[in-house]
Parts: structure tokens; C-alpha cells; sequence
């Protein structure tokens, strides 16, 4: 499937506020996406990446998606201390996450720790390709089992 332009213009404009040029760099070599881009602002760098993992060859759009979400989903927030109150307190979530969330859902998509998916499709705990590849076939018959 590849990434609607919708998902990829609201995941330009999140991200491209928080990242660096450099960071955006960083994850389209983590996305294995190639080619040369135009000098540009940052949420254009993250548009054209994203559009181009849908054209490219041997790569999996929703995989890229998620790995250039990965960082930014995943990562808390953190916490901080209010000196006022004198209590250490969980900053709330980036409302970019929730706009990107809301977003893939409309979509029939789902974030799920690196990954996007189709909605309804379940996360295999091992690939079966890495289960095989280790000869656990304990492992291959719990896969086989548990689909």
C-alpha cells in the first residue's frame, strides 16, 4: 500500500517542525530511500522522501513511513519539575502525535512501535524470515500456532 498524500503532507508538517535537516537525512538513510533532493525547506525534504518511498523500488512505503515516524512517536516525553507545586510532573504528549494518529486512522493505518500498518493487520512478534534464518523451530511452530 502506499502512504496517502493526506498522511505524508500532516507527517511533513509535524515532523519538519521538530527535526533538523540533518535528522531528516539521518532517517531516510535509516528508511533505505535514495536519490538526490533539491536544496529545500525541511517539511518539502520530508514530503519529497515520503512520496518517493511510494514510487521506489524494493521498498516497503508503510515500512519507511514507520521508520521515519519511529523516533518521534516512540520517544517520552519526559518530565519535568514545577517549582510551584514542588512535584515532578509527566509532560503531556505532542499534539503532533495525536494530529499523525487521528491522520493514519482515517486512512485505515495504525502506528505501532516502528511500524504502520493496515488496520486489522496484527504484528508477528518474530518475522518469520528471523525465525527461520535462527532454526527456532520451537519458535516457527508458536508462530504457525498462534496464526
Amino acid at each position: 500500500m502506499k502512504i496517502p498524500l493526506p498522511v505524508i503532507s500532516v507527517v511533513a508538517s509535524e515532523l519538519g517542525s521538530s527535526l533538523s535537516h540533518t535528522q531528516i537525512d539521518s532517517l531516510a538513510d535509516y528508511a533505505s530511500l535514495e536519490g538526490s533532493l533539491p536544496a529545500c525547506n525541511r517539511v518539502d525534504k520530508i514530503r519529497y522522501w515520503l512520496k518517493g518511498a511510494n514510487d521506489a523500488r524494493g521498498v516497503d512505503p508503510l515500512e519507511a513511513l514507520g521508520k521515519f515516524l519511529e523516533e518521534f512517536m516512540d520517544v517520552p516525553e519526559g518530565s519535568s519539575f514545577n517549582g510551584d507545586t514542588g512535584r515532578i510532573e509527566i509532560n503531556p504528549p505532542h499534539p503532533g502525535k495525536q494530529r499523525i494518529m487521528a491522520t493514519l486512522a482515517q486512512y485505515g493505518l495504525t502506528y505501532l512501535k516502528g511500524r504502520v500498518l493496515e488496520s486489522g493487520k496484527r504484528i508477528v512478534a518474530k518475522s518469520l524470515e528471523e525465525v527461520v534464518r535462527n532454526r527456532d523451530l520451537p519458535g516457527l511452530q508458536a508462530e504457525f500456532d498462534r496464526i
